[in-house]
């Protein structure tokens, strides 16, 4: 958990977030993380990629949402060795 001056960020190194019972925690942790240090604004980092469905859940609840994805599809080429 990263805090700077007008929020809070959660910083996780999960590959794939959606709206499981695991997403969701994550989301009320950082949730209560902004009321209790009284900040502004509250973000999650994740290192991967996230569903449409958890993204949308993130906004409802006031939550930014930052992927950094490091795993992408790359099209592979048939004449590449």
């Amino acid at each position: 958990v990263l805090e700077t001056g007008d929020s809070v960020i959660l910083i996780t190194a999960y590959d794939f977030l959606d709206n499981s019972a695991f997403g969701k925690s994550l989301a009320e942790k950082i949730y209560r993380l902004k009321l209790k240090l009284g900040k502004k604004s509250a973000e999650i980092w994740t290192g991967g990629t996230v569903t449409a469905g958890y993204g949308g859940m993130l906004l409802l609840k006031g939550i930014k949402l930052r992927r950094l994805c490091l795993f992408n599809k790359m099209a592979v080429s048939n004449d590449q060795p």
